[in-house]
């Protein structure tokens, strides 16, 4: 049996947004999710990935791999918008809801 490396009750999504859904990775639909992240109540770090949806609609995670034109200049004011919550101070991002 694998080991999972990494205990998922510990890690708090504080932040999340995705950017338009596209065809960027070939023909299936995909979105890229950016998401602030604490592990045990460890210093907040971003997370960048690309969800694509299966035939089933269910969804998987694929390498973030290239990106259109379109997609890094959203990627990039959606970055902004996660730094921006992550330099809010503490109080101020428990009650945060964007």
């Amino acid at each position: 049996m694998k080991k999972q490396w990494m205990d998922m009750s510990r890690d708090d999504e504080l932040w999340a947004k995705s950017l338009k859904p596209s065809y960027s990775s070939g023909s299936a639909k995909s979105r890229i999710e950016v998401t602030v992240h604490s592990y045990n109540h460890a210093p907040l770090k971003v997370r960048i990935s690309r969800i694509q949806e299966t035939k089933a609609g269910d969804a998987k995670f694929i390498a973030l791999g290239r990106l259109t034109a379109e997609e890094a200049a959203e990627l990039v004011t959606v970055l902004n918008e996660a730094l921006s919550f992550i330099r809010l101070p503490e109080q101020k991002r428990l009650d945060y809801r964007g």
